[in-house]
């Protein structure tokens, strides 16, 4: 759930988002499970244990949503999209994930609710996302994700497919290197503008450098190929630290060249993803939490909070 504090609350459902807001949008090189799906598609990665592998990913947050929003829920596509945050399956290199039901942050207009765990409008204005990594080596990875995005315009529904394209290397063992292509679809080319400034038909790049296994600071550039197509050559800063396995602190900074105007993160994870951990294994629930400052021509505050239980065979 995040929410944004201005002159109008502004709330989405975007549980898999947190960590990368945290970052700062410095997330291109940095793997994870649907976070990384969500964004760099190379970077999709569901440990190093052998054999076939199935995760089903479940919001936490979903007896809160069915009680607040209980007049709302439209039958078992209603309850699926706050119920189901996605699912993984891995068998050898080949690492595949859905992720169902994520809210854009696009549609700000939308988004302006008076109740914290108001959640109207998510069945009938979400993303979708399947896609694949292949690790080729255990330094080098490709990856591509479909993204449906699922839309109902006057009443009727609306749909239109996107695309992106990753590779993620590393070069050494503690640094690592991705990039990937956005190629939205032309209605909602902009719908990953507000906080993430993702824009359509640009590539993106990314380094990050982890010290012992306990930091990792992360650096990326939005649009190096197109200066005509958003936000161009625009630096992106992200730092996690982890003071125990257990919990990561997390910081982030970005900066639009072109407006002029910054954006600042903070934010905390618990029980997740271990930054250089050997031998990493998936963890049956993880709580995350943001706070983001963006101060363009509106001052906006955001807080993304995502709770992810798993249920895992293999």
């Amino acid at each position: 759930m995040s929410l944004s504090i201005s002159a109008q609350n502004r709330m989405t459902i975007a549980t898999v988002k947190t960590r990368s807001l945290a970052m700062g949008g410095a997330f291109t090189s940095i793997q994870d499970e649907l976070a990384a799906l969500d964004f760099n598609p190379a970077c999709f990665y569901l440990g190093e244990s052998s054999g076939i592998q199935g995760i089903v990913y479940i919001n936490g947050l979903t007896p809160v949503l069915a009680i607040q929003n209980w007049s709302r829920i439209t039958g078992l596509d209603g309850m699926t999209a706050w119920m189901i945050r996605g699912a993984a399956f891995k068998i050898g290199r080949l690492h595949m994930g859905l992720l169902w039901g994520e809210e854009s942050t696009g549609d700000e207009s939308r988004l302006s609710r008076k109740k914290l765990f108001d959640s109207s409008g998510l069945s009938t204005m979400r993303n979708a996302s399947m896609g694949f990594a292949i690790h080729l080596a255990p330094n080098v990875s490709l990856g591509i994700t479909g993204d449906w995005y699922m839309r109902e315009i006057d009443g009727n529904p609306d749909y239109h497919l996107g695309y992106r394209y990753g590779l993620y290397l590393a070069t050494r063992h503690n640094i690592h290197v991705g990039l990937f292509f956005v190629d939205f679809p032309k209605p909602w080319k902009n719908d990953r503008d507000p906080l993430e400034r993702l824009f359509d038909e640009t590539l993106n790049v990314g380094i990050s450098y982890s010290i012992s296994g306990r930091m990792t600071v992360a650096f990326d550039i939005r649009n190096v190929s197109d200066e005509g197509k958003g936000p161009f050559l625009e630096p992106h800063l992200g730092l996690e630290f982890f003071p125990w396995k257990h919990i990561a602190f997390r910081s982030g900074y970005s900066r639009e060249n072109q407006g002029g105007y910054s954006t600042l993160s903070v934010g905390m994870g618990f029980w997740n993803w271990k930054a250089g951990e050997t031998g990493y294994k998936i963890r049956p629930f993880s709580l995350e939490t943001a706070y983001i400052l963006e101060k363009t021509a509106e001052t906006k505050h955001w807080f993304s909070l995502g709770l992810i239980v798993r249920w895992q065979s293999g």
